[in-house]
């Protein structure tokens, strides 16, 4: 049974172009994601299509990190210049810009 768990940690750690596309996938994410008004789902919407040529982990790996970042980045405005970058951050826009 560890064997396969081990296989898939290498496929996933173990390669440099996965860890590239992670970082740029990041990259793109917080970009996306600190615009007021685009949010993670409109950041994968737009990568699917660049997502075909991809290997398919580092494909599932690129989405994950974008996914993860766009989130935390759609905080950003909110908590910088009070103007809600998504609909689930303007809740706290008040209590975070005080």
């Amino acid at each position: 049974m560890s064997e396969p768990f081990v296989q898939a940690l290498h496929d996933v750690f173990g390669r440099p172009d996965v860890w590239l596309i992670v970082f740029l996938s990041a990259c793109y994410g917080i970009f996306v994601g600190s615009i007021p008004g685009l949010t993670a789902t409109m950041a994968v919407a737009l990568f699917v299509p660049m997502a075909y040529w991809l290997d398919p982990v580092a494909a599932v790996a690129a989405i994950v990190t974008m996914v993860a970042c766009a989130i935390f980045a759609g905080d950003l405005p909110t908590v910088f210049l009070r103007i809600p970058g998504t609909p689930a951050s303007a809740a706290y826009a008040d209590e975070a810009y005080r």
